[in-house]
């Protein structure tokens, strides 16, 4: 009996192993199309497995190959969504507070890097590798078009952009047609969290942050408790 319970508790272990290592590993696919003649976004992760696809200003999902699913929003307010409202209040309030105190903080260089650090390593996992776009920009005065046009090759060749930019020095004119597309893993992003959640200036601010939050728990069960009785 201890040998089937045993293996059953390895395959679970298992299972887990498995699921978090398809989610940090396998890469989600997204391609993004917009120009003035419309827009349209599409995203699979897992072979086709899901499926996200936004197209004539309607978003459409498929899970498992064949089942989609409509995207309704539905916006009801009732008792416990009051309560939850009020207890999110609550951890705005904590929130601000934890800020506050995160602006006291002694050592606030080492937290200034830790963050700059965070956002380089957020833009580099996100930086798509195709990325095309044509621009024609008229603004109607000659000059401002050609510092227009200057700005844009400065980006292009700051970022090493696939940037097709032309001038129209006679008319107002904006058009565009960009191009995105790239595969995108959650490692990185997972990674950056974790190595910017386990600095000294960082964990002091959570640990400030967790322990603001239970005594506004606290507090709240009981004023709770209190209306309940005086009612």
């Amino acid at each position: 009996m201890l040998k089937i319970a045993g293996l059953i508790l390895l395959g679970i272990i298992g299972l887990f192993i498995l699921v978090c290592a398809m989610l940090l590993f396998i890469p989600i696919r997204y391609r993004l199309n917009a120009s003035n003649a419309g827009s349209s976004f599409r995203m699979s992760w897992f072979l086709g497995f899901f499926r996200l696809r936004y197209a004539d200003k309607a978003f459409k999902a498929t899970v498992f190959w064949f089942k989609r699913i409509k995207l309704k929003g539905k916006s009801k307010q009732t008792a416990k969504g009051a309560k939850s409202a009020k207890k999110d209040k609550n951890k705005e309030g904590s929130l601000l507070k934890t800020l506050k105190s995160a602006a006291s903080y002694p050592d606030k260089g080492l937290l200034l890097k830790c963050t700059i650090r965070l956002v380089k390593r957020m833009l580099k996992a996100i930086k798509p590798r195709v990325f095309r776009a044509s621009l024609d920009i008229g603004t109607g005065e000659p000059d401002t078009t050609g510092y227009l046009l200057g700005f844009a090759g400065i980006l292009q060749g700051m970022f090493n952009l696939d940037l097709s930019v032309e001038g129209c020095f006679e008319e107002k004119l904006f058009r565009y047609d960009v191009l995105i597309k790239d595969l995108l893993y959650c490692w990185p992003f997972v990674w950056a969290l974790t190595a910017f959640c386990v600095r000294r200036p960082v964990r002091a601010i959570i640990k400030e942050f967790m322990k603001r939050d239970d005594a506004d728990e606290r507090n709240t069960k009981t004023i709770l408790r209190r209306d309940i009785r005086e009612t």
